[in-house]
């Protein structure tokens, strides 16, 4: 494949052929493409608009040279990733990475995929290693601890080695790129469920096509309609439902969790270090803004998983997982787990 030649169909913003798109990736991941031809081949992805076929071709080529997780058959069909683009133009604090800590301590398996921020100020990876937690933790480990507390976190590149390659482009371009998209939908362990945030509510729909076409078994795909990769109470997030081979969409709004509105730029998170802080005062009941936004969030994960049947029944039993100090004790479990 001529690089030079998908480069220009690209500029022209016209969309790959699958077979082009595996072709091109498998030429990137490999390192066959120079540093300058991989920065402007996902520069030109970025303006052109990535399409489902793009994105999907990616994640396979990703998942085809992954590092894998057996979880036992008797959990396998049942995990749940909670993994998000990043991105978000307003930098919040980890939310999604909280709320799996609440999910887990309600007795759901949590097969948590993260990494570090590629443009952002701080990923999942980020703080759960400045808060203690070994993220290099080796596979068999990881397999373990979903399988006997209920969670696992797997650092990403421990899992997928081919995309070293990238890592360098990816942080010099400093913007959001196909494997923005692509990282979350690349769980080692295979999750069959997955709340996944992205970066633009146009993005929803696109990225549930994704995940059908992938055969996912179930999965909530949203975005609030200010550009965040999360619930955020400050708006009307757009959410797609996918399972038993459909896509249905529809909006939420704070009512619908019987949560106050928040004002977006009250949950906005500058450092690693007000990270840290946030998410500590969350686990261990702290009420406040941020905690609101992590009960609607852990809600998702109830709803999907068929342990609440309304949004407010699921708000409330996130709430009972922080104040019982169920949530706090899985995040001390997962700590000592790893060490």
């Amino acid at each position: 494949m001529e690089i030079k030649t998908v480069l220009s169909k690209l500029v022209d913003k016209k969309d790959l052929s699958e077979k082009e798109a595996k072709s091109l990736f498998q030429t990137v991941i490999s390192g066959r493409a120079s540093s300058a031809q991989a920065a402007a081949i996902l520069a030109a992805l970025a303006v052109k608009g990535e399409s489902a076929i793009e994105i999907k071709s990616l994640v396979e080529v990703i998942r085809s040279r992954a590092l894998k997780i057996k979880v036992s058959r008797k959990y396998s069909h049942s995990l749940l990733d909670t993994c998000g683009t990043g991105g978000s133009r307003v930098k919040t604090f980890n939310i999604s990475t909280c709320s799996a800590f609440i999910l887990a301590s309600a007795d759901l398996k949590i097969a948590k995929h993260g990494n570090r921020s590629a443009s952002g100020v701080c990923g999942s990876a980020d703080v759960l290693e400045k808060l203690g937690i070994n993220i290099t933790a080796p596979p068999a480990r990881v397999k373990e601890s979903i399988e006997r507390i209920n969670i696992g976190f797997m650092f990403a590149p421990l899992y997928h080695p081919a995309l070293k390659t990238a890592a360098p482009v990816r942080k010099d371009l400093g913007i959001k790129t196909i494997f923005n998209l692509a990282g979350p939908l690349c769980n080692p362990a295979g999750a069959g469920a997955q709340i996944l945030g992205v970066y633009e509510p146009g993005l929803v729909r696109k990225i549930a096509l994704v995940l059908k076409s992938l055969g996912i078994k179930k999965a909530f795909v949203l975005s609030s309609s200010e550009g965040v990769d999360e619930i955020t109470l400050s708006s009307t997030a757009r959410i797609a439902y996918v399972g038993r081979g459909r896509i249905k969409e529809f909006s939420l709004n704070p009512s619908d969790f019987g949560l106050p509105k928040v004002k977006l730029s009250s949950i906005s998170v500058k450092t690693l270090e007000k990270n840290v802080e946030v998410f500590l005062g969350v686990l261990k009941g702290r009420k406040s803004v941020f905690r609101n936004v992590v009960l609607a969030n852990a809600a998702l994960g109830f709803v999907l998983m068929s342990k609440a049947k309304t949004w407010k029944k699921a708000v409330q039993k996130a709430a009972y997982c922080l104040d019982s100090g169920l949530a706090f004790k899985k995040f001390e479990q997962l700590r000592q787990f790893y060490r």
